[in-house]
């Protein structure tokens, strides 16, 4: 058996989002909380100093963590109760202290790795020699956050983290490949554009792109929930004869 189509699916996940505003606004929330402090610490970063002294590039460092904190707080609360209510009553993850204490780490390592490598990238970037460099690293960091919120959604249905279990609980984003992409692609456009937008937008409406950024990130993980959920309910048919 077949999922159901990738705009029928988009559907499905809207709907899911619209019943659960309230979990998507906790997620949303931690998340802006995160990305202004991560705004502030650039905003203020010294202008042509080619390199920043020490004590402001850790002071960077530390803001990606913060961020990266935030943001897998709100995850594993927001989501986590959106997820409850998608899965109602099969999802035995009750309490928000219970999300936090299974899928924290798996968030923070998701999110705050993302940001390391394009932290690296970008440090490693010689836009005046190579200007198209530019347009590849973007190209490159929203392609790599695509991945973020659909692997955390397929550990938080498995129900932990363990690494000997990682292939089993990535496994429902193999079953349909037409879904996986839709909206591995749906992610890549939204963070794409919302970013070129960004670049021209002063400080605080940047945070509106990240409200809208993250919004897409609760239908991307409402489509994926429900791509494990049909994975669950339907295993795959496996043909024993030789």
């Amino acid at each position: 058996m077949e999922p159901i189509s990738p705009p029928e699916s988009f559907l499905e996940a809207m709907h899911g989002v619209r019943r659960n505003l309230s979990a998507a606004a906790v997620f949303i929330g931690f998340a802006l909380a995160g990305s202004l402090a991560l705004m502030l610490v650039h905003y203020f970063t010294p202008e042509g100093d080619a390199s920043p002294p020490l004590y402001w590039r850790l002071l960077a460092t530390l803001s990606d963590l913060v961020q990266a904190a935030m943001a897998s707080l709100g995850a594993c609360i927001g989501l986590g109760r959106m997820g409850r209510d998608l899965d109602r009553p099969l999802w035995k993850i009750r309490t928000d202290g219970e999300s936090i204490r299974r899928f924290f780490l798996p968030w923070f390592i998701l999110i705050a790795g993302d940001s390391a490598v394009n932290r690296l990238l970008a440090l490693n970037i010689d836009a005046e020699a190579h200007p198209e460099s530019i347009l590849l690293y973007m190209l490159f960091c929203c392609a790599l956050s695509a991945w973020i919120i659909p692997i955390g959604a397929c550990i938080m249905f498995h129900g932990r983290l363990k690494w000997t279990q990682v292939g089993e609980a990535l496994a429902p984003l193999t079953r349909s490949f037409s879904l996986t992409a839709f909206f591995l692609l749906f992610g890549f456009i939204s963070s794409l554009m919302l970013t070129f937008v960004a670049l021209s937008l002063p400080l605080p409406y940047r945070l509106i792109i990240e409200t809208a950024d993250n919004f897409c990130g609760c239908i991307i993980f409402a489509g994926i929930w429900e791509l494990c959920r049909f994975n669950r309910n339907h295993p795959p048919e496996h043909d024993f004869d030789f």
